[in-house]
């Protein structure tokens, strides 16, 4: 049995990822640059379904080789 999608879960660290898409003002996200590199770590399952947090882009951008360590999944 698959686990359900929790779309206000970061895909990484499992926690609220304070997406705010659908929000007239818009997302915090439109504001900021998330890396490529950092998109494609993002699980098939959860791409275009799941947002990633603040603190994981700043996490992937201060230590990239070290992110993994943060990452709450298997994949």
């Amino acid at each position: 049995m698959s686990e359900k999608i929790n779309p206000n879960a970061c895909p990484f660290c499992k926690q609220d990822n304070q997406c705010a898409v659908t929000n007239q003002h818009g997302c915090w996200c439109n504001k900021v640059e998330v890396p490529t590199e950092l998109i494609k770590l993002i699980p098939k399952a959860l791409i275009g379904k799941s947002c990633i947090c603040n603190a994981c882009i700043n996490r992937f951008n201060h230590d990239p080789q070290g992110f993994s360590t943060y990452i709450k999944y298997e994949g």
